[in-house]
């Protein structure tokens, strides 16, 4: 029998999480049934144990009676929603804004005027960044001055107003970033006439958007996706990135950083290395900042991509310390498999072919990206070592298997077969053209390179260009 929302909700939390939501479930102030607390242990048995859901077993441990299933239901739907309200209340422990703006807004119904003024001054001193809280401080501010002054002043309940055009611009901005990027991406639709009645507003409001860091930050990323040639948004905000993301709300940090490392991939795919060096410099930032975990942990992929771009820059050191000290963040399901195909991709960039191909042993592979990839490392080591059958019998495996794979693309079928040919073929005019005569051997090295400049399908075309060049230049030294 498939499990209660409030169980499965339950089981998404890390221990640790889990760990607070026993002490919020045991706190009166929150809950004063003890049943409810009952039944969240009969959830830690299952975690500990079996994990199937047996509603007549929770009813006798629960409530004393297993026919009691109307009564668990209704427990059950208590209980989902004491997780919701601890999610809420963690979620606001930790945003510091959101805490602000929900204080005011009680302090504003409570009507205690000695300890607003206290708070207010406290608040003024510390500062905050962000708009929502602003206005409602603001707001409170106002109030208080008219129930408690002789003195009008409208300065701030304008402040209180300006704080709630800069909060709204700026989800405006994160909103249509979102839906312009989906757009380019996915070729979802979009309202044209709705997004051009927004610039217009945007540009009424232009010194407000530029006072405000983060929401200037968005609109450079927006004016970016309605002109994706244009790189003068990228030039005028990177040299203080950095330091407004450290001011940044983290979630708004990681999403600012998620447009700006496509952005890199973008250039970077469009033949500019010099992005290369960008999204490195964004990924040690993401780094330092922690910004490249999603939860407790960290995505595979990301992991892999910045593993990738390291290495394409020899940054050795650094890769090498990131594979290590970043693998227990890696989910359990994958993480063996990431950290094997990441050293060894290591260890291949570095020439130690040896390590690289027993680790290459050890992937699973569960993914054609980990098998493609995998695939190729081992290809760039035979044809290092001039291992000419091994290199011939792995073009046949990989051919047979982009033939028998049904969620492999007809691009990356066409991308890698070419890659494992053209490769071969690049090998015996290195390894076995020795019987050639200069000129038939000139006639197809210019045959072959002519076929790999045109060719766009091709998987790692950089690095066969690179072989092919060496080979020239070999021949002609």
């Amino acid at each position: 029998m498939s499990s209660p929302r409030a169980l499965t909700l339950y089981r998404t939390f890390p221990a640790e999480v889990q760990k607070k939501f026993r002490r919020f479930i045991e706190s009166p102030y929150f809950n004063t049934r003890l049943k409810l607390q009952k039944l969240l242990h009969f959830f830690d048995t299952l975690a500990a144990g079996d994990l199937t859901w047996r509603p007549a077993e929770a009813a006798a441990l629960v409530l004393g009676d297993k026919s009691q299933i109307k009564a668990l239901n209704n427990l059950l739907s208590d209980m989902n929603r004491l997780l919701e309200n601890f999610i809420a209340v963690e979620t606001m422990q930790q945003d510091t804004e959101w805490k602000d703006a929900a204080l005011a807004k009680g302090l504003e119904q409570l009507g205690a005027p000695v300890f607003t003024q206290a708070v207010l001054k406290r608040k003024s001193r510390r500062g905050t960044d962000d708009p929502f809280a602003l206005f409602h401080l603001h707001k409170l501010t106002d109030q208080l001055h008219f129930s408690s002054s002789r003195q009008n002043s409208n300065d701030a309940l304008l402040e209180s107003q300006k704080q709630l055009t800069i909060y709204y611009l700026t989800w405006q901005l994160k909103t249509w970033c979102e839906l312009l990027n989906r757009s380019h991406i996915l070729a979802l639709d979009y309202e044209k006439d709705a997004v051009e009645i927004f610039r217009q507003i945007l540009a009424s409001a232009s010194e407000l958007v530029a006072s405000q860091a983060v929401t200037k930050l968005y609109d450079a990323i927006f004016q970016w996706m309605l002109d994706q040639e244009d790189d003068t948004w990228y030039t005028q905000i990177s040299g203080s990135l950095f330091d407004t993301l450290l001011l940044t709300d983290k979630d708004d940090a990681k999403e600012i950083c998620a447009y700006i490392q496509n952005y890199c991939v973008k250039r970077i795919n469009e033949g500019n290395p010099a992005f290369l060096q960008e999204l490195f410099r964004l990924f040690q930032f993401m780094i330092q900042q922690k910004l490249i975990l999603e939860g407790q942990q960290i995505s595979q992929w990301t992991y892999k991509n910045i593993v990738t771009v390291g290495l394409r820059l020899k940054a050795f050191s650094e890769t090498e310390s990131f594979i290590h000290e970043w693998y227990t963040y890696l989910p359990d399901e994958v993480r063996d498999n990431a950290y094997h195909y990441n050293l060894a991709a290591f260890y291949y960039e570095t020439h130690h072919y040896t390590k690289a191909s027993k680790l290459l042993n050890r992937v699973q592979f569960t993914d054609p990206v980990y098998y493609l990839d995998s695939y190729t490392i081992l290809m760039k080591i035979y044809f290092e070592e001039a291992a000419g059958e091994a290199l011939a019998s792995l073009k046949d495996t990989v051919r047979i298997y982009l033939l028998r794979q049904k969620n492999v693309s007809r691009q990356q079928v066409q991308l890698y077969n070419n890659l494992f040919r053209l490769t071969l073929r690049l090998f015996h005019l290195r390894y076995t053209a020795a019987h050639l005569s200069v000129e038939e051997w000139q006639k197809r090295r210019e045959r072959l390179q002519e076929e790999i400049h045109r060719n766009n399908n091709i998987a790692n075309k950089a690095w066969l260009l690179q072989q092919l060049d060496m080979l020239i230049n070999r021949a002609s030294g």
